[in-house]
């Protein structure tokens, strides 16, 4: 019998009053389920995103995690770094004070990872992603390709059963683009965890994916042009 991961039921979002995700948003995500969400810009997509890794409260609905109840109208029940999921955002958004391994680090501290675990999961997170020797480098001496990396083992960095993708191939080339789908898949056939990947073209990365819904008017529908073609 497959495991509900992810239920959400009856949300929406504001942000100083104003909605940016009008709702009722209703979704659930099966345990390991790749699902593609895409939509308009501005549609509610990032606050989706948001609100399910705890960083916005909702104004209205529930966001429950194996069945355990993180998120209620208007209250962060659960904190983000409790929940078990990792988040990438829109271009990665590494820290440009901090070397590769003091970015990862300070993910896993958080954690509660000691000085040593820390070093060593650090080590086998740039093993993972195929960046070992960038330990000591800032985020102003990597390329596009290489910073999504570092941005992709910081979200992996505390192994979680959810992974949160809002746009993560950004404006990277054609090429890059193919090897981080790629690498994407290959790491959830590895590790085993979920995703939730907002996309601008679908048809790029609907191979991976087991369903695509599209964010409209505040609600989340099945996207049959691109679930249709992956049948």
């Amino acid at each position: 019998m497959t495991e509900n991961l992810l239920t959400i039921h009856d949300l929406s979002v504001e942000l100083a009053g104003a909605p940016v995700l009008p709702g009722p948003v209703e979704f659930q995500l099966e345990a390991g389920e790749h699902v593609l969400l895409v939509g308009r810009s501005g549609s509610g997509k990032t606050s989706l995103l948001r609100a399910i890794a705890g960083l916005v409260a909702p104004k209205t609905g529930t966001i429950d995690l194996e069945g355990a109840r993180v998120s209620g109208p208007g209250r962060v029940l659960v904190a983000p770094e409790a929940r078990g999921i990792g988040y990438m955002p829109q271009g990665g958004a590494l820290w440009p004070h901090l070397s590769v391994t003091k970015t990862l680090e300070f993910v896993l501290a958080r954690g509660g990872l000691n000085r040593s675990g820390r070093a060593r999961r650090a080590s086998e997170l740039l093993e993972l992603v195929e960046l070992p020797g960038f330990e000591s480098r800032y985020p102003s001496t990597l390329s596009g390709g290489e910073a999504q990396r570092v941005a992709l083992a910081r979200a992996l960095a505390r192994k979680p059963r959810l992974l949160l993708l809002d746009e993560p191939l950004g404006p990277l080339d054609a090429e890059l683009r193919r090897d981080l789908l790629a690498r994407l898949g290959n790491l959830r056939a590895e590790l085993g965890f979920a995703a939730l990947h907002v996309t601008h073209d679908p048809a790029e990365a609907i191979a991976m994916a087991d369903r695509a819904v599209r964010l409209e008017d505040g609600t989340l529908r099945p996207y049959e042009a691109v679930t249709a073609s992956a049948r």
